[in-house]
């Protein structure tokens, strides 16, 4: 009799733990990190400080538009200046002032210049006279 009375409340006490811990359960239901997949967007910083901290891969091709020198920028700068100017005044010098308002033919080195006024605007045509090959640039009026 003790047995079965024991059995019994053993019987009831196992029924009452699984009652409890069906009653405290809950349905799983994932929700991603990444804001990517549709995570928490103020995750982000986080997770991409992460993987750069773990990123050991550095391009050295990669220029940082950010962190420039300054004195190399100035150095480029009067360089492309400089350039600009010796340019102008080469080919002010070689064609005249007023070549492109005059027109006409000249040859510059191994490239031959036509200037001439055409329907559309003024007709610059670049002939290399090594090779035969030939650009034609037309600029408009307005």
């Amino acid at each position: 009799m003790r047995n079965k009375i024991l059995h019994s409340a053993l019987l009831v006490m196992s029924f009452w733990v699984l009652g409890m811990i069906q009653g405290a359960a809950q349905d799983l239901v994932y929700k991603p990190v990444s804001p990517t997949f549709g995570g928490d967007a103020l995750n982000y910083n986080g997770l991409i400080s992460m993987a750069n901290a773990q990123n050991g891969f550095t391009d050295p091709n990669l220029v940082d538009p950010f962190n420039r020198d300054p004195l190399e920028d100035f150095n480029e700068s009067l360089q492309r200046q400089i350039l600009n100017q010796l340019s102008r005044e080469l080919i002010g010098g070689q064609l005249g002032d007023n070549f492109l308002s005059e027109g006409g033919v000249t040859q510059v080195g191994n490239f031959q210049v036509n200037v001439s006024e055409g329907l559309e605007g003024l007709s610059v045509i670049l002939t290399d006279l090594n090779n035969g090959g030939t650009t034609q640039l037309t600029i408009p009026f307005f």
